[in-house]
């Protein structure tokens, strides 16, 4: 196993959002790219909620060229957009 940070994915894990059939360790460095032109709430919104239907994934970090990162989740969107 390569060094770097890893998500523990599977059936047992956070409701299994990836829906994957058995556990396994997924590398930080191989997930995808997503490129965001507009940073609206809505537009991120969108993106997080769209990401969660199609890849089953937990949310979008986004990282500053400085090393700071900021995660936003599809369930902080929601209960955001609900009020």
């Amino acid at each position: 196993m390569r060094a770097g940070t890893y998500e523990l994915v599977g059936p047992k894990v956070n409701g299994n959002p990836e829906r994957v059939s058995a556990h396994r360790l997924v590398e930080h460095a191989a997930a995808a790219e997503l490129d965001l032109s507009e940073r609206t709430f809505e537009a991120i919104r969108t993106a997080v909620l769209a990401a969660r239907d199609s890849d089953g994934c937990e949310g979008i970090v986004f990282h500053h060229e400085d090393g700071r990162m900021a995660k936003i989740k599809a369930r902080d969107v929601r209960r955001a957009a609900a009020g």
